[in-house]
Protein backbone atom coordinates (compact mmCIF):
# COMPACT_ATOMS: atom_id res chain seq x y z
CA UNK A 1 0.00 0.00 0.00
CA UNK A 2 2.85 2.16 0.66
CA UNK A 3 4.14 2.04 -3.06
CA UNK A 4 0.46 2.91 -3.98
CA UNK A 5 0.64 5.51 -1.72
CA UNK A 6 3.54 6.77 -3.37
CA UNK A 7 2.93 6.18 -6.80
CA UNK A 8 -0.84 8.66 -6.11
CA UNK A 9 1.59 11.19 -4.08
CA UNK A 10 3.97 11.60 -7.23
CA UNK A 11 0.88 12.10 -9.42
CA UNK A 12 -0.94 14.86 -7.49
CA UNK A 13 2.87 16.62 -7.01
CA UNK A 14 3.16 16.54 -10.92
CA UNK A 15 -0.31 18.06 -11.12
CA UNK A 16 0.23 20.43 -8.96
CA UNK A 17 2.43 21.93 -10.69
CA UNK A 18 1.98 26.16 -11.68
CA UNK A 19 0.01 25.26 -15.02
CA UNK A 20 -2.64 23.02 -13.21
CA UNK A 21 -3.17 25.74 -9.94
CA UNK A 22 -3.54 28.53 -12.52
CA UNK A 23 -6.92 26.62 -13.74
CA UNK A 24 -10.22 26.10 -12.53
CA UNK A 25 -10.61 23.50 -9.89
CA UNK A 26 -13.35 22.05 -12.00
CA UNK A 27 -11.41 22.13 -14.91
CA UNK A 28 -8.79 19.79 -13.57
CA UNK A 29 -11.28 17.23 -12.00
CA UNK A 30 -12.36 17.33 -15.54
CA UNK A 31 -9.49 16.58 -16.89
CA UNK A 32 -8.18 13.91 -13.93
CA UNK A 33 -12.03 12.18 -14.52
CA UNK A 34 -11.74 12.20 -18.34
CA UNK A 35 -8.84 9.30 -18.28
CA UNK A 36 -7.66 6.65 -17.50
CA UNK A 37 -4.03 7.32 -16.28
CA UNK A 38 -1.60 4.43 -17.12
CA UNK A 39 0.90 4.33 -14.41
CA UNK A 40 3.13 1.81 -15.52
CA UNK A 41 1.98 0.05 -18.68
CA UNK A 42 4.48 -2.76 -18.69
CA UNK A 43 2.99 -3.76 -15.08
CA UNK A 44 -0.53 -2.46 -16.50
CA UNK A 45 -0.60 -0.57 -13.25
CA UNK A 46 -3.64 1.99 -13.99
CA UNK A 47 -5.73 4.78 -12.00
CA UNK A 48 -9.04 6.25 -12.41
CA UNK A 49 -9.74 9.75 -10.62
CA UNK A 50 -13.59 10.03 -9.58
CA UNK A 51 -15.30 13.20 -8.01
CA UNK A 52 -13.37 11.81 -4.24
CA UNK A 53 -11.46 9.66 -5.07
CA UNK A 54 -8.36 7.95 -7.07
CA UNK A 55 -8.18 4.08 -7.37
CA UNK A 56 -5.99 2.28 -8.44
CA UNK A 57 -6.04 -1.06 -10.69
CA UNK A 58 -3.32 -3.66 -11.73
CA UNK A 59 -3.93 -5.75 -14.77
CA UNK A 60 -7.33 -4.35 -14.57
CA UNK A 61 -7.98 -5.76 -11.15
CA UNK A 62 -9.15 -3.11 -8.47
CA UNK A 63 -5.95 -2.67 -6.01
CA UNK A 64 -7.16 -0.07 -3.56
CA UNK A 65 -8.49 3.43 -3.14
CA UNK A 66 -7.75 6.42 -1.26
CA UNK A 67 -9.94 9.77 -0.71
CA UNK A 68 -8.82 13.05 -1.96
CA UNK A 69 -9.68 16.75 -2.58
CA UNK A 70 -8.65 19.75 -4.44
CA UNK A 71 -7.64 22.85 -3.28
CA UNK A 72 -7.35 26.34 -4.60
CA UNK A 73 -4.84 27.37 -2.00
CA UNK A 74 -0.73 26.07 -2.38
CA UNK A 75 0.10 23.83 0.32
CA UNK A 76 3.76 25.08 1.35
CA UNK A 77 1.51 28.32 1.73
CA UNK A 78 -1.38 26.91 3.68
CA UNK A 79 0.26 24.32 6.12
CA UNK A 80 4.03 25.41 6.14
CA UNK A 81 4.84 22.31 4.74
CA UNK A 82 4.23 19.93 1.85
CA UNK A 83 0.80 18.23 2.46
CA UNK A 84 -0.33 15.13 0.41
CA UNK A 85 -3.32 15.28 -0.63
CA UNK A 86 -4.54 18.80 -0.40
CA UNK A 87 -4.35 21.13 2.42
Amino acid sequence: MKAITTIITIMLLFLSNDKVQAQDLTDTKSLLKSKTWVINEALKITMRVTDTEIILYIDNEFVGSVKYHLSDKNCMDASGSLCQFGC
